[in-house]
């Protein structure tokens, strides 16, 4: 990937690299925030419906 190619050194200082990588697959793989609110939207047709599982995710990202 070219963005963790041209800040690997910086990275690996950090002790970040495989790290970053990782999440980096995970969003090229399954998408960001913005896709999953996509299928949110149009599995329900309901707005209403992303933001409970925007709630949900955030919450549960907290424990």
């Amino acid at each position: 990937m070219q963005l963790i190619d041209v800040h690997q050194a910086m990275l690996e200082a950090a002790n970040d690299l495989e790290r970053v990588a990782d999440l980096a697959q995970r969003i090229l793989a399954r998408g960001g925030g913005a896709t999953r609110q996509r299928r949110v939207r149009e599995a329900t047709g309901s707005l209403a419906a992303v933001i409970d599982d925007l709630a949900r995710r955030t919450e549960e990202s907290l424990l």
